[in-house]
């Protein structure tokens, strides 16, 4: 009898191995089978292109030409600019569908402020949120210490001052200031205070993004890149207009007007004051680019003098007293940037 060849007695050897194999995958549970290759996503929406920082300014500029274009025909007597038809800090709104501005998401500027005027008219220093649970507002102007604004700045103990914000329904949303930074008797830089709310706003209530901190020096690039770019701005009446920037300086921002803006999208005369001109009661009104068809904060009115200007929020110094204050008072957020 002739002993088994060598190529036999490899192919047991392997038909054992491979049992023992079978048995310990169906003693472990596993499966038997080789799990499929998880296949690409489905071809859905293309996702967001990103914005070349070089051409920030003239995406900037044709979204809000667009934006203007789609309203230029208005019912007689409505100049365009009203954010909404019906206003109240004390229950829902009716935002002014027929208007421009209508297409930007204004529900993160808390409008809630009567120092200048009642519902019916004018509303003072608006709180801008950065974040769920954080506001920036004007430090000079501040938020009174009262249930909608009496005094100077919030006490960070007194947990009193309201925070009315309302969805793109118009139903209102109402969150307590609990805490500010710097807090009252603190002084304050870049005419800037933060706020921190006592829960986050919902989903259907926008908080801003800031563009990237800027450069120091001759690594500043906001300068240069947004001489001239759109600037959407709002009043003191809840109205919206548009003027351009002259000027990044000194962390501050400056607007002018530019004759391819129409008169119409431009602040008019108020009490007594020149057109185009910023006035008492403006102040804490936010500064506004559009990018990829949303609303990126830049600052707030400080100064008057023609259009104003205020703080540039992403200078390298401004952001970082931001970022700074925000960090101090918690609340589990940080600044966020759009990305380029």
């Amino acid at each position: 009898m002739h002993p088994p060849c060598s190529s036999s007695l490899w192919f047991r050897s392997l038909v054992t191995v491979l049992s023992a194999l079978a048995a310990l995958t169906a003693l472990s549970g596993a499966p038997a089978s080789r799990p499929k290759t998880p296949q690409p996503p489905s071809a859905g929406a293309p996702a967001p292109q990103p914005i070349n920082l070089q051409s920030l300014r003239a995406q900037n500029d044709a979204a809000l030409t667009e934006l203007l274009s789609n309203f230029a025909s208005r019912p007689a007597g409505d100049n365009g600019r009203r954010i909404f038809d019906t206003y109240t800090r004390d229950g829902d709104v009716k935002w002014a569908r027929e208007s421009w501005p209508y297409r930007i998401d204004f529900t993160g500027i808390g409008w809630d402020d009567y120092r200048y005027g009642t519902a019916q008219s004018q509303s003072a220093c608006e709180v801008i949120l950065v974040s769920p649970r954080h506001v920036l507002f004007s430090g000079h102007y501040g938020r009174g210490n009262g249930e909608h604004g009496t005094g100077w700045r919030i006490p960070a103990a007194a947990g009193k001052g309201k925070a009315i914000f309302h969805d793109r329904s118009g139903r209102r949303v109402v969150r307590n200031i609990i805490a500010v930074s710097p807090a009252a008797g603190e002084p304050t830089s870049y005419d800037t205070v933060v706020g921190l709310l006592d829960k986050p706003v919902p989903k259907g209530v926008r908080f801003y993004k800031l563009l990237p901190r800027d450069g120091i020096g001759a690594k500043s690039l906001y300068p240069k890149l947004l001489l001239d770019a759109k600037v959407v701005v709002t009043t003191r009446e809840r109205e919206c207009a548009l003027y351009k920037i002259v000027s990044i300086n000194s962390n501050l921002v400056s607007l002018g007007i530019e004759s391819t803006i129409p008169e119409a999208s431009r602040i008019p005369v108020r009490d007594g004051g020149a057109a185009d001109s910023v006035i008492a009661g403006d102040s804490g009104n936010p500064l506004f680019l559009f990018v990829r068809g949303q609303p990126i904060v830049i600052g707030h009115y400080w100064y008057p003098g023609g259009p104003g200007g205020g703080p540039f929020y992403s200078s390298a110094a401004v952001f970082d007293y931001i970022s700074a204050h925000m960090a101090s008072l918690g609340g589990g957020y940080r600044v966020s940037t759009v990305s380029f």
